[in-house]
């Protein structure tokens, strides 16, 4: 069950969209790793509620500097979930379900006339999540983290060449986690990293 709008200025120059949400879903699918840690199954939880809001904002606060937001929000349990063997998992979070999700993106374009380059834009985004639940029973989570990243973009009339920087705080979170004969593994998010990319 969704309910939104979808506004906008005269000229288009603001733009703005929000939403509210209700998820019911009974027989949710859960992949769980087999106790014998060899592959993973699937079982169904008995009944699950997600709820939430959803907000994107983007606007030209001044010719050629764009800024957009995205924010999310979700609180997503299970009302029912006999996890079999005396556990019941009623009331726990639905895991890797981020609780809040946001994204800030800001650029500004220059352009260019009767010169060998058409545009060059410096932007930078704002990435956050979490937190985010990696097990049913709730047992291991990842906090609320947060990336930055950068970019200069230069386009001419037969190439685009682009430098970017990613997570360039290096911040340190886990992409993924999972448990398996009653041990904990974790992927680590991808830490700082800077490249150039060139398209003809």
């Amino acid at each position: 069950y969704e309910v939104g709008t979808h506004l906008s200025t005269a000229d288009n120059r603001y733009q703005a969209d929000a939403a509210l949400f209700l998820i019911d879903t009974r027989d949710q699918q859960i992949a769980r790793f087999a106790d014998s840690g060899l592959g993973r199954m699937m079982v169904n939880a008995g009944h699950s509620q997600s709820r939430g809001a959803e907000l994107s904002l983007r606007g030209e606060l001044f010719r050629n500097f764009i800024v957009a937001l995205n924010y999310g929000y979700t609180y997503a349990k299970f009302t029912n979930y006999d996890g079999g063997k005396g556990i019941d998992y009623t009331g726990k979070y639905v895991p890797f379900v981020p609780k809040h999700t946001t994204n800030v993106d800001a650029s500004y374009t220059w352009h260019f006339e009767n010169a060998w380059a058409n545009r060059l834009t410096l932007g930078a985004t704002y990435t956050g999540a979490g937190r985010i639940y990696w097990t049913e029973s709730n047992s291991a989570s990842q906090k609320y983290y947060q990336l930055l990243s950068a970019r200069a973009t230069l386009q001419t009339k037969y190439c685009q060449i682009e430098l970017w920087g990613r997570n360039i705080t290096d911040t340190k979170y886990n992409s993924f986690c999972f448990e398996s004969m009653s041990r904990g593994f974790s992927q680590h998010g991808k830490p700082a990293q800077i490249g150039v990319d060139l398209r003809f």
